[in-house]
């Protein structure tokens, strides 16, 4: 699509705190909780961490930017 001057991006998000994850947060329990928050060296996301990454990408300071899988999780993936 770069071709025709369209760029196409998508994000990956890791846990992001939203009404689901509170659900699931309280039917795992405290210690399950724990667990899961030291996968995180940055804490959980927001939507707002998610949302910052998709303005950055729709606008013209990301005009170089295309077939990219940007992995936005707060550190999980690199630990």
């Amino acid at each position: 699509m770069a071709s025709k001057n369209i760029r196409v991006n998508a994000i990956a998000p890791g846990t992001v705190q939203t009404e689901m994850l509170d659900k699931l947060i309280s039917s795992i329990g405290e210690e399950e909780v724990k667990k899961m928050l030291l996968d995180y060296p940055l804490g959980l996301g927001y939507p707002h961490d998610i949302s910052n990454l998709a303005v950055f990408l729709l606008s013209k300071q990301s005009k170089w930017i295309t077939g990219s899988i940007i992995t936005l999780d707060g550190g999980y993936s690199a630990r």
